[in-house]
């Protein structure tokens, strides 16, 4: 099928604010005390203050999207009727788009995440934390995308009053990298001492890019003189791509055995608790017999995400810089695939089809980000959490997080455990979720407005884990304790 130019921009609000949705952070998974191997995800230190001795997990998925662009009318819309085919999705205005958009001169960002955890397990000794886990994840960011271009990517190129107007652009970035994940994680007590502790832990992965792509742009000063014509004063931009796909047909190639690159990342965190009292589990025989010490309060903090990926194989850069061109055939670039696009394109800006081909590597890096928790045990089973994530931007080329506070009030118990996240996402757009779980199944969502029809469509958040999991100081051959055992209630044995 040949596309015409102008029909690239309906492409590009397709990637950078996608209909499909995927998680960010998950507080139902990875907040609570019996959040075993999940802890990780947000501090690796955490697994060593856990109530549970074991704890494996066999599946956890997070699926998350959001974008400030576009979005359906929550009046419009059943979402439950989208998803079980009883509705269709509204047409809107002569382009027949399927959704609205926020028509403002707001930078946009989009973020769809996919993280799929695999069997993964962790064991505590009496000081130290041991865990694994295996993982499929999957980033798609958008960051900071001027608001002209989705809205060409709406309207097409011919929407009048965009026309006549010197657009002066910098340093935005479209980004997608999925990798699989093997991961090693230790933890351990670094101060013990009254009623102080302080934990210290680390990750790290391995990684196997299976997909990665950008496109950076630097600077662009560029005008649109009409639906056939742009005046493009300047450009500079690097773009990138290894793709499961051929490149000549652009046929889906898709192989997990066919790792297009490799890298290594890094999760390193550090807690300290104020404990409810100093006591110590002393000559214990069995990992069971370690007894849980409850808190006051801890804090922590953590860097997460810490590495890139090295693409090396169908892998290709492309630059171009200084770019002056006074484009009046716009209409008349046509592709059928992936090459023909890129070849297309260099000819057109650089004179020559191979020109803007660099290299072929590139390095992405996964989507850092530095994390704060505190954790307040408020009254026998309810607990007051608040965490912070901040993103960081480690390399040139990179998938970003977004920044995000979330505060948590949640009842747990070994058997049920419910919280309510109240979060502000970029930290200005206010969303409230919902979890629960039910000893091995937990559920949840941080965007309960969207689910119940409240509010627009403009992103979804879903989740979900099934594990089980040992206390500790319940050895199920002790006769002492049994399957109601609280270590709050324990006679605590002090110096």
């Amino acid at each position: 099928m040949i596309l015409r130019f102008h029909k690239v921009w309906v492409l590009v609000v397709i990637l950078i604010f996608p209909v499909f949705v995927k998680s960010q952070e998950s507080m139902g998974l990875i907040g609570g005390n019996y959040a075993g191997i999940q802890a990780a995800r947000i501090n690796p230190s955490l697994i060593n203050g856990q109530k549970v001795y074991f704890n494996a997990q066999l599946i956890s998925n997070t699926a998350f999207f959001q974008n400030n662009f576009a979005y359906l009318p929550h009046e419009d819309v059943n979402l439950w009727g989208l998803i079980f085919g009883s509705d269709t999705l509204p047409i809107y205005g002569t382009k027949h788009n399927n959704y609205r958009y926020y028509d403002n001169e707001q930078l946009k960002n989009g973020l769809l995440i996919a993280n799929v955890y695999g069997p993964s397990a962790m064991i505590s000794t009496k000081n130290s934390s041991f865990g694994f886990h295996i993982a499929a994840r999957s980033y798609n960011s958008a960051t900071d995308i001027p608001y002209e271009f989705p809205v060409f990517a709406t309207e097409y190129q011919g929407y009048a009053p965009l026309h006549h107007i010197i657009f002066v652009d910098k340093n935005f970035q479209v980004a997608n990298l999925a990798w699989s994940e093997v991961g090693l994680t230790y933890a351990t007590k670094i101060l013990d001492q009254y009623d102080h502790r302080i934990d210290f832990g680390i990750t790290l992965n391995a990684l196997f890019g299976v997909s990665g792509s950008f496109l950076k742009v630097y600077n662009i000063n560029y005008e649109v003189i009409d639906g056939n014509t742009v005046d493009i004063n300047h450009l500079d931009l690097d773009a990138g791509f290894a793709l499961p796909v051929d490149y000549n047909t652009n046929e889906f190639t898709f192989d997990p055995s066919r790792i297009k690159g490799k890298g290594l990342g890094a999760d390193i965190g550090f807690t300290y608790s104020r404990m409810k009292s100093n006591w110590r589990s002393e000559n214990t025989r069995r990992l069971c017999e370690n007894k849980y010490n409850d808190y006051y309060w801890r804090l922590g903090i953590s860097l997460l995400d810490f590495g890139s990926v090295r693409f090396n194989k169908k892998a290709e850069l492309h630059q171009g810089r200084n770019i002056d061109i006074y484009w009046n055939r716009v209409d008349t670039l046509n592709f059928e695939n992936i090459n023909q696009l890129v070849h297309d394109a260099s000819e057109i800006f650089l004179g020559d089809p191979k020109a803007s081909f660099t290299a072929d590597n590139f390095l992405i890096s996964l989507p850092a980000a530095l994390s704060m928790q505190f954790d307040f045990h408020y009254l026998d089973n309810l607990y007051l959490n608040a965490i912070i994530v901040q993103p960081l931007a480690i390399s040139e080329f990179s998938v970003r997080r977004q920044a995000t506070i979330t505060f948590t009030p949640r009842y747990e118990s070994a058997n049920v455990e419910f919280g309510v996240p109240m979060s502000l996402y970029k930290n200005s757009n206010p969303r409230l979720g919902a979890y629960i779980g039910f000893g091995y199944f937990t559920i949840g969502t941080e965007r309960l407005g969207v689910l119940l029809g409240m509010n627009n469509i403009d992103g979804l958040d879903l989740y979900f884990s099934l594990k089980f999991g040992f206390l500790k100081g319940k050895c199920y051959r002790n006769p002492d304790t049994g399957a109601c055992f609280n270590t709050d209630n324990h006679v605590n044995k002090r110096y």
